[in-house]
């Protein structure tokens, strides 16, 4: 998929990047080794991604996106836009034909019985005979089949930067085993 697909929609404030460029994968941990990959430059909690584009391109990555200009170098193949996070959201989505479109999606909030709440509706939508999968902290779950995501666990937990709810790469991860 070219890079512009990938950012239809998206608002790019600069770019030094022949848009047409061929993207095989999109990424936002610099230290994956993939082929052809855009770096999306996030900033969390801990750490920014921006502070990683060396090494991001050291790697093989073919482009960064970021939202900080300070990191927009001529050296370095950039693409500057209002809000990575949002971009990256938008880019997995399209990388992956836009699978929400197909599904219905049910989130479950608050203090006490998150978990519980979602293996009750899991399991009776189960019962129901109906399609559905499960992202818990406890395990991910499609049509009663445990999905490994990444390091080899069944958790969110186990990802690296777990999180109850994971990042878009996570989830279309999780979409695509399905299927």
């Amino acid at each position: 998929m070219t890079l512009k697909k990938l950012l239809s929609g998206i608002k790019i404030l600069e770019t030094n990047v022949d848009l047409k460029i061929r993207v095989k994968n999109i990424i936002s941990d610099h230290r994956k080794n993939t082929d052809k990959p855009v770096f999306v430059a996030l900033r969390g909690t801990k750490r920014n991604g921006n502070d990683f584009i060396n090494e991001a391109i050291e790697k093989g990555a073919i482009a960064v996106v970021t939202d900080m200009r300070e990191y927009c170098k001529e050296k370095i193949p950039y693409v500057l836009v209002e809000n990575a996070r949002s971009a990256i959201a938008v880019m997995w989505s399209k990388f992956y034909k836009n699978p929400s479109k197909g599904i219905k999606t049910v989130a479950i909030t608050g203090t006490n019985g998150k978990t519980s709440s979602a293996y009750y509706l899991y399991n009776i939508l189960r019962c129901a005979n109906i399609s559905c999968g499960l992202i818990s902290t406890i395990e991910c779950l499609v049509n009663g089949e445990k999905i490994n995501i990444e390091s080899g666990g069944g958790s969110v937990l186990d990802i690296d930067s777990a999180m109850t709810t994971p990042d878009p790469e996570i989830l279309y991860l999780i979409y695509n085993k399905e299927e």
